[in-house]
């Protein structure tokens, strides 16, 4: 969930090719999107501070959130899933799940998305499960 959110803002990073961004927390504070209207940043840091612990406070949560969601964007598949939601969205101005759409974009990437079922992303998104 807290890729998710800011998965929104790495989009940008890639597309945005006039600077080389380190960071989306460094994109954020250049563009001035911290304020009460960026709640995709907001609801990030409130997911990382439920996740926060003694070892692992919320500036260390969000700096790994932070690297791993620009990380995944650029694994080819899922930079292309982007790409083909996009399209939809341009193409039809909204996409809703009622009549299949979301899920039949998945579909064609599901089977190309082992990519991000590597043991690094299992452990990363799935720390429970283990190696």
């Amino acid at each position: 969930m807290l890729l998710e959110k800011l998965a929104g803002y790495g989009t940008e990073i890639i597309l945005d090719q006039s600077e080389e961004w380190e960071s989306i927390y460094d994109y954020c504070e250049c563009k001035g999107l911290f304020d009460e209207q960026n709640q995709d940043f907001v609801k990030a840091t409130r997911i990382a501070e439920i996740m926060a612990k003694p070892y692992m406070p919320v500036h260390r949560i969000l700096k790994l959130a932070d690297k791993w969601t620009l990380e995944m964007l650029r694994i080819p598949v899922i930079w292309s899933a982007i790409e083909a939601v996009a399209s939809k969205l341009i193409e039809k101005g909204t996409i809703t799940n009622e009549n299949g759409e979301l899920s039949t974009i998945a579909d064609e990437f599901c089977s190309d998305a082992s990519a991000i079922y590597l043991p690094k992303w299992r452990r990363r998104l799935f720390p429970s499960l283990g190696k």
